[in-house]
């Protein structure tokens, strides 16, 4: 396509032709493997920073465990698993969430206390590990 474009200003003799193409297939050639080597360079770049892949798989990994906590918190009781999503979930404090239920903030603390030995029991102990990550900060 390159001859074709500038067959007007190139010359008509044979060798010319010849070693105008000769060039020109080197030269795209060699622009090729630059560009190939360049892009490589940068993706190699890419998958060497760890601090993205660190924060894509802590991501990973609370998205599955908030998944299976939400899955056991389901079967807790009624007010049990309230008083515990509103302590640990929504990170209320105790006395909020005594005012806002009208309990006093002893029941607050035994429920969540009765939250987390019932989610002790539930879950196997490595996700529990887990999980206490997440909820205790």
């Amino acid at each position: 396509m390159t001859y074709w474009n500038l067959r007007e200003r190139l010359s008509d003799a044979p060798e010319a032709i010849v070693s105008f193409l000769y060039s020109s297939v080197r030269n795209a050639c060699l622009n090729k493997l630059r560009r190939q080597k360049l892009e490589l360079g940068y993706l190699n770049k890419q998958e060497l920073d760890p601090a993205e892949d660190a924060v894509a798989l802590n991501a990973m990994i609370r998205s599955e465990v908030l998944s299976e906590l939400n899955k056991v918190i389901t079967t807790l009781p009624e007010s049990c698993q309230r008083i515990f999503r509103m302590g640990y979930l929504e990170g209320l404090k105790n006395p909020q969430i005594a005012e806002e239920l009208g309990i006093s903030i002893n029941t607050v603390k035994t429920q969540k206390k009765r939250g987390l030995e019932l989610l002790k029991l539930r879950l196997n102990p490595d996700f529990f590990a887990l999980l206490s990550l997440f909820l205790i900060k």
